[in-house]
């Protein structure tokens, strides 16, 4: 998010090499029309040096709210992200940025999945691979939720470095706690703001004197010009 509130909203997925290998289908079966007609746009997918794939989808929004609003587009129904808000409070040049809400698996592999998938494939996709390598969800599924905000960090549940705040989720079910708050304070703008209040009073002052100088000089004129009896 930047400073404005504007900013964008991205998805990362990538299968593990292991994954492509086993099903070629990720690759050639991904459908983006409703992502295309919901405003998305499409990065892949696209086969890394590694053997693994990834597809990135990306939508701007112009203010706290819609990035919201994309947040729980994302989510569905029934997904990870529970009650994520993000709000902005505060003037242009002194805002505060607040993240607040969880990330809980707390369906499985279902979690990813909106209901009219889950009736058309009968289940969560690749939960029978899961179920016949014995694997704990967290084996085979990571998660990581990440966000950028403006400003200093006041206080924050995730894991900061270069500006990145990072979560990673846990798939046992435990929520993750996104509350963060952020302070930001343009500094300059309020420079300026200040600078031009003393330019408009000293526009003023010099107003002022020239006029005062001028009823001075207009009085000793006319001091000189009246005659003696």
């Amino acid at each position: 998010m930047n400073r404005n509130g504007s900013g964008d909203v991205t998805v990362t997925v990538i299968a593990d090499k292991a994954l492509v290998a086993a099903e070629p289908g990720v690759l050639t079966d991904f459908r983006s029309e409703d992502l295309l007609k919901a405003g998305w746009t499409i990065t892949g997918p696209e086969t890394l040096e590694d053997g693994s794939a990834r597809v990135i989808v990306k939508q701007s929004f112009r203010n706290p709210e819609e990035a919201t609003n994309i947040l729980s587009q994302i989510n569905g129904g029934k997904g990870p992200l529970k009650n994520v808000v993000i709000s902005r409070a505060g003037k242009d040049t002194n805002s505060t940025f607040t993240l607040t809400g969880q990330v809980d698996i707390d369906g499985g592999l279902e979690a990813f999945v909106d209901n009219e998938t889950l009736m058309l494939l009968g289940g969560a996709p690749y939960a029978a691979n899961v179920a016949e390598t014995s694997s704990d969800l967290g084996d085979a599924v990571g998660m990581k939720f990440e966000a950028i905000l403006p400003g200093n960090i006041e206080e924050t549940t995730g894991l900061e470095r270069n500006g990145i705040i990072t979560w990673r989720v846990s798939m046992d079910g435990a929520p993750t706690d996104l509350s963060t708050v952020t302070q930001s304070l343009d500094i300059v703008s309020n420079v300026s703001r200040v600078m031009g209040v003393m330019v408009r009073a000293l526009l003023v002052l010099w107003i002022l004197g020239v006029l005062v100088l001028a009823f001075v000089v207009y009085n000793a004129n006319a001091r000189r010009r009246t005659p003696r009896i």
